[in-house]
């Protein structure tokens, strides 16, 4: 499932950008549960071009949390969760494939 979620995200953004015209995306992996509206994320995605997640915000030097992080170094983890992005169409062109596909891959 993990490898699905991440394949379908630039083509799947590619396809409600150029396609349906989209002006603003959320994605989420479907383990997450939104429990209320996003007005706050609408809010933080209206200054930014894109939204990201980290999987840290303060580093864990803890025996259990380094273990918890596998490792806990962006090298083993990725500085972002893939489970989460927020996009919106800039102004500029449509995003072409390539720079969506390597969103996909950053993400």
């Amino acid at each position: 499932m993990v490898e699905l979620c991440t394949a379908v995200k630039g083509p799947a953004l590619q396809y409600l950008f150029n396609e349906l015209e989209a002006d603003r995306v959320f994605y989420f992996d479907p383990d997450i549960v939104v429990f209320g509206r996003l007005g706050e994320l609408e809010q933080e995605l209206a200054g930014s071009s894109v939204l990201l997640t980290p999987h840290l915000t303060d580093p864990d030097s803890t025996d259990m949390g380094i273990l918890d992080n596998r490792g806990g170094h962006p090298a083993v983890t990725g500085v972002f969760n893939l489970g989460f992005v927020g996009q919106q169409r800039t102004g500029g062109p449509p995003l072409c494939p390539v720079v969506v596909a390597a969103i996909a891959e950053v993400l």
